[in-house]
């Protein structure tokens, strides 16, 4: 996950393109889910990047902003720790059927943030929140501003990210398909998410954020932070953090507390795997040509306004193993 200050949307970037692209697209339980944590006043989805959208569902939804879903998902997320990724992670894997919402078959088996516990509390209220808000109809009106979005979204960022380096850096086997998911209320933040449906091919998806300029059209450029953010998401799903790093991960946890908890940050896996997700980026910039002074503004952004000051400065040292990090004896050290 990567929460983007708003000045980084108009740093620059370079050019790259890819022989295949990721699909893009925006969904509808994502958007219902993201809705409803916006209500439930959560931080990290409650920004108004694209005012225009933000308004519209203000106005359309005024009176369900207290239903007994948006109730739920204000107090019982601190309890089930079901905030961030987890919020769009459960509307792409709910479907409509006549009795409700259901999650697809056996995705909770490798992702624990959402409990069955929790799903039988929760899916009801938000399938009630659905028929009576008369969700459908919103999402159904609101086609043209999705086609716009997710246009400027495939025209500027999907038709140039290299998805053949992904499997090369991280030597994975699998086949899998990426997908490009755009929230219109992520806020200021973009996550990674996995899907596996029955029969299907694995996906691997960014739920990217959406910001829009005043005079409505998408924030989206070729000369963006978003190419960045986009290689960060997709990082993530194939990084999962080692327990023998466990200590080194909670010293630096201990250390930089308040950095990482305003993060959203709270465990010594999240240390690792943004660690190493933000080194990879890095790595990628390297292999795709970027010029040193753009990777010296990377290493310089992520030490100064996301605080991983344990990354190392030398452009060199990301051109060997960066997943290796933390064995390092100089990291050890520091």
């Amino acid at each position: 996950m990567k929460i983007l200050p708003l000045f980084l949307l108009i740093l620059c970037s370079t050019t790259t393109f890819a022989a295949r692209h990721p699909y893009v697209r925006t969904e509808e339980g994502v958007e219902l889910m993201e809705l409803v944590a916006r209500f439930a006043d959560n931080s990290v989805f409650n920004d108004t990047l694209a005012p225009r959208y933000q308004h519209d569902c203000d106005s359309f939804f005024a009176a369900w902003t207290n239903h007994p879903a948006v109730q739920w998902m204000r107090s019982q997320l601190p309890v089930y720790c079901i905030g961030y990724d987890a919020v769009p992670w459960l509307g792409a894997h709910i479907e409509w059927t006549e009795q409700g919402f259901v999650t697809l078959p056996d995705c909770t088996q490798n992702y624990k943030r959402w409990s069955n516990k929790a799903l039988k509390e929760f899916l009801p209220l938000l399938s009630d929140f659905y028929r009576q808000s008369n969700f459908a109809t919103f999402y159904r009106n609101h086609e043209k501003m999705y086609q716009t979005a997710v246009d400027s979204a495939r025209t500027n960022i999907a038709a140039f990210i290299d998805l053949d380096w992904f499997a090369s850096f991280f030597d994975a086997q699998q086949a899998v398909e990426f997908g490009i998911i755009v929230g219109l209320n992520n806020g200021a933040g973009s996550f990674g998410i996995e899907r596996k449906r029955v029969g299907q091919t694995p996906e691997k998806i960014a739920v990217l954020l959406y910001a829009e300029r005043a005079d409505g059209t998408p924030w989206y450029s070729r000369r963006s932070e978003e190419d960045k953010i986009l290689v960060h998401e997709f990082c993530h799903s194939y990084i999962v953090p080692d327990k023998k790093y466990k200590q080194k991960a909670k010293r630096l946890l201990a250390e930089h507390c308040k950095t990482l908890h305003a993060m959203g940050y709270g465990t010594w896996q999240n240390v690792v795997e943004e660690t190493l997700v933000r080194a990879s980026v890095i790595r990628y910039l390297i292999d795709h040509n970027y010029s040193d002074d753009e990777i010296r503004e990377e290493i310089d952004i992520q030490h100064k306004f996301y605080g991983f000051v344990w990354l190392p400065t030398d452009i060199e040292w990301y051109k060997g193993d960066v997943l290796s990090l933390f064995d390092n004896e100089s990291f050890v050290n520091k």
